[in-house]
This record gives structure tokens, C-alpha cells and sequence, in this order.
């Protein structure tokens, strides 16, 4: 029986893993979009935790072009130091997008701010499920 394989995610960019190896830096397109490396020393690391994912954001040297997202979990607090400006990038407008900043290696990031989207009123609904709620009490009564 043979099963096809899911293609993997593309390479984004390339870190030195703590065993002293090259690795090969791909990002999960799951919830999260963490961080997994590749490399000779190690094997697969698929490793989900903050302060691996964050320290593969601060330090990984990204490809020019790659659509790279910041994880779910790196936090730029506590680290002593700001995350590089590049690395700052605002939340994709993109319908499609996942949740998450995206930063493009090699691209000159724009600098218009995003504004928020005012916030549907959901006095329609409200007023809907009252009538609704009334209108099931009434027949039930009479």
C-alpha cells in the first residue's frame, strides 16, 4: 500500500541549531505557525515551545521573499532586547492569511498603519432571539 506524502513546507530560512549544525528553518501552516528545523546533528526538531520558537525568530537568518509569520508563542517581552525592526511587521489585511505577523525578508515593509474595522452591532440579533424567545413563549402559552 502506498500512502502519498504531504509535500513539505519550503524552506524560510537557515539557524545554527545548539548542537553547532546548520539547520534548515520551515514553518508549520497550522495554528501556531511554528518554527521546525532540519539538520545533520539533529535530525527533525518539531519543538513547540516559546523559548525555542523565540529564539529561532531572533536568530534565524530568513530567505529574501519567504512569507515568514511570527509564531503564536514568541513573546517580545522579558528578552532584554526589541525584536529587530524588520521583524516588527503588521498583521497581514489578507482574507486568506492566518492570524499572526507576517515579515518578508528582502521587501521594503510599508509604513501606512492599519486601522482597526469598527465592530458589527449585534443589536439586530439580540432583538431577533428576543422575538424569537417571545414569539415560542406565546404559542407554548396559548
Amino acid at each position: 500500500m502506498s500512502g502519498k506524502r504531504q509535500p513539505q513546507n519550503p524552506v524560510i530560512g537557515n539557524w545554527q541549531c545548539p548542537e553547532g549544525g546548520t539547520a534548515v528553518v520551515r514553518q508549520a501552516s497550522k495554528r501556531g505557525r511554528h518554527f521546525y528545523t532540519q539538520c545533520a546533528c539533529c535530525g527533525v526538531n518539531m519543538g513547540t515551545g516559546a523559548a525555542r520558537q523565540t529564539k529561532i525568530w531572533r536568530e534565524a537568518e530568513f530567505q529574501a521573499g519567504a512569507d515568514v509569520f511570527k509564531p503564536s508563542n514568541v513573546s517580545d517581552e522579558g528578552q532584554g532586547e526589541a525584536l529587530p525592526a524588520a521583524r516588527e511587521a503588521p498583521q497581514s489585511e489578507s482574507q486568506g492569511e492566518p492570524a499572526g505577523e507576517r515579515w518578508r525578508p528582502g521587501e521594503e515593509e510599508e509604513q501606512e498603519e492599519l486601522q482597526p474595522k469598527p465592530a458589527a452591532s449585534r443589536a439586530p440579533w439580540v432583538a431577533l432571539g428576543v422575538g424569537v424567545v417571545a414569539l415560542a413563549v406565546g404559542v407554548l402559552n396559548g
